[in-house]
């Protein structure tokens, strides 16, 4: 598990908090932290927070890196879900099938992360 990092919390009304479940995404994440690290917001605004699957080394690694040169992020939290199961989406048409299992299991991730804002956000009396 990536340790938690929370700074400069007076200013967190003005931060934007990016979470989301992430799996098998190494392919794109040097581009997507590209487009991060241009944008004009301060990065001492931005947090992010991620659920991670448990055998994703190259993703992980890449976070981790991420992390490392940024260590003027309000919030960083990547958490890896051993029991959660977390699919790479098969096939180079780009076609997603979608089971009621699969929309089930985003909810979850979704909800995990909702509540490790909601806990961040007390901890911190935001709310």
């Amino acid at each position: 598990m990536m340790e938690k990092w929370y700074t400069n919390m007076t200013e967190f009304s003005k931060t934007i908090l990016i979470a989301c479940p992430i799996y098998k995404r190494e392919w794109i994440l040097p581009t997507w932290f590209e487009f991060i690290e241009r944008q004009n917001y301060p990065m001492d605004k931005l947090g992010f927070m991620f659920e991670l699957g448990p055998d994703d080394d190259a993703t992980h690694d890449l976070l981790y890196e991420f992390q490392m040169r940024h260590p003027e992020l309000i919030v960083f939290d990547a958490q890896v879900i051993e029991y959660q199961a977390h699919d790479a989406h098969p096939g180079t048409d780009g076609s997603r099938h979608w089971s009621l299992t699969k929309y089930e299991n985003m909810v979850e991730m979704r909800n995990n992360l909702l509540e490790r804002i909601i806990i961040t956000f007390r901890f911190f009396k935001l709310i």
